[in-house]
């Protein structure tokens, strides 16, 4: 694992070296308090797998007219509470509006196709991404 050369405890808020592993935590060398990579994020305080997260993700996104919680519960055998998690994370009811230094990207969703129809014809999503540069 790779870690950043200094690193901001969510306890002390210290600032320091890398810390140490043990049993998959990250332990601030300054007052002993452990956590992890996924601490504070939707993938907290669950057993799932990051695989089985990430595919849900995929399956959430690239779904055309939405995917209801019961066909990813029959697809991947996940909870509803799963699929919550991802809509709340996806919908932050407080965002501010993007302002100061902006960086936008796009992509395609869908691959070329050879010999394929063009334009408007054919099954690729535009995602465009924005953020705050800080």
């Amino acid at each position: 694992m790779h870690l950043q050369e200094e690193v901001i405890c969510p306890a002390c808020e210290r600032v320091s070296a890398p810390w140490n592993q043990s049993r998959d935590r990250l332990v601030c060398p300054a007052c002993r308090h452990q956590t992890s990579v996924i601490a504070g994020t939707i993938f907290d305080k669950t057993r799932t797998t990051l695989t089985t997260w990430f595919e849900a993700a995929w399956h959430l996104t690239t779904a055309k007219k939405g995917l209801s919680a019961r066909t990813l519960e029959r697809t991947l055998r996940v909870a509803w509470t799963m699929r919550q998690r991802f809509y709340v994370a996806m919908v932050d009811a407080e965002r501010t509006l993007l302002c100061g230094e902006v960086e936008v990207d796009d992509t395609v969703i869908g691959g070329v196709h050879q010999g394929g129809t063009r334009g408007r014809g054919r099954n690729n999503s535009v995602v465009v991404i924005g953020v705050d540069v800080k």
